[in-house]
Protein backbone atom coordinates (compact mmCIF):
# COMPACT_ATOMS: atom_id res chain seq x y z
CA UNK A 1 0.00 0.00 0.00
CA UNK A 2 1.11 3.31 -0.85
CA UNK A 3 2.09 6.31 1.60
CA UNK A 4 -0.88 8.15 -0.44
CA UNK A 5 -3.43 5.51 0.14
CA UNK A 6 -2.60 4.82 3.58
CA UNK A 7 -2.92 8.86 3.88
CA UNK A 8 -6.59 8.43 2.11
CA UNK A 9 -7.84 5.76 4.37
CA UNK A 10 -6.80 7.13 7.60
CA UNK A 11 -8.61 10.42 6.72
CA UNK A 12 -11.73 8.33 5.49
CA UNK A 13 -11.56 6.72 8.95
CA UNK A 14 -10.92 9.69 11.06
CA UNK A 15 -14.06 11.49 9.22
CA UNK A 16 -16.33 8.22 9.95
CA UNK A 17 -15.34 9.06 13.99
CA UNK A 18 -16.22 12.46 13.43
CA UNK A 19 -19.45 11.96 11.96
CA UNK A 20 -20.65 9.28 14.42
CA UNK A 21 -21.38 10.84 17.98
CA UNK A 22 -21.48 7.39 19.73
CA UNK A 23 -17.76 7.13 19.23
CA UNK A 24 -16.02 8.09 23.07
CA UNK A 25 -13.47 10.45 24.07
CA UNK A 26 -11.37 8.20 24.37
CA UNK A 27 -11.59 6.48 20.89
CA UNK A 28 -11.18 9.96 19.70
CA UNK A 29 -7.96 10.64 21.74
CA UNK A 30 -6.63 7.83 20.56
CA UNK A 31 -7.23 7.74 16.77
CA UNK A 32 -5.49 11.51 17.79
CA UNK A 33 -2.52 9.40 19.19
CA UNK A 34 -2.30 7.20 15.97
CA UNK A 35 -2.42 10.50 13.73
CA UNK A 36 0.37 12.40 15.80
CA UNK A 37 2.26 9.07 15.30
CA UNK A 38 2.06 8.91 11.37
CA UNK A 39 2.46 11.98 11.34
CA UNK A 40 5.82 11.75 13.05
CA UNK A 41 6.46 8.83 10.29
CA UNK A 42 5.48 10.42 7.36
CA UNK A 43 7.98 13.48 8.39
CA UNK A 44 10.63 10.74 8.85
CA UNK A 45 9.94 9.12 5.24
CA UNK A 46 10.17 13.38 4.10
CA UNK A 47 6.53 13.25 3.21
CA UNK A 48 5.54 16.76 4.34
CA UNK A 49 2.62 17.11 2.86
CA UNK A 50 1.09 13.51 4.28
CA UNK A 51 2.65 14.54 7.45
CA UNK A 52 0.66 18.51 7.97
CA UNK A 53 -2.41 16.13 7.01
CA UNK A 54 -2.66 14.09 9.99
CA UNK A 55 -1.01 16.53 11.84
CA UNK A 56 -4.49 18.10 11.23
CA UNK A 57 -6.06 15.49 11.68
CA UNK A 58 -4.77 15.01 14.97
CA UNK A 59 -6.11 18.45 15.97
CA UNK A 60 -9.59 17.86 14.84
CA UNK A 61 -9.77 14.72 16.96
CA UNK A 62 -8.80 16.49 20.20
CA UNK A 63 -11.12 19.44 19.38
CA UNK A 64 -13.88 17.41 19.31
CA UNK A 65 -13.24 14.70 22.03
CA UNK A 66 -14.19 17.01 25.00
CA UNK A 67 -17.71 17.58 23.68
CA UNK A 68 -18.23 13.28 23.31
CA UNK A 69 -19.52 11.48 26.21
CA UNK A 70 -17.00 9.06 28.16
Amino acid sequence: MTRLSQTARLCNSIELLLSCRRFSTDVLLIAADYCDEFSRHLRTMNNSTGAELAGTLANRLRDEAPHRIR
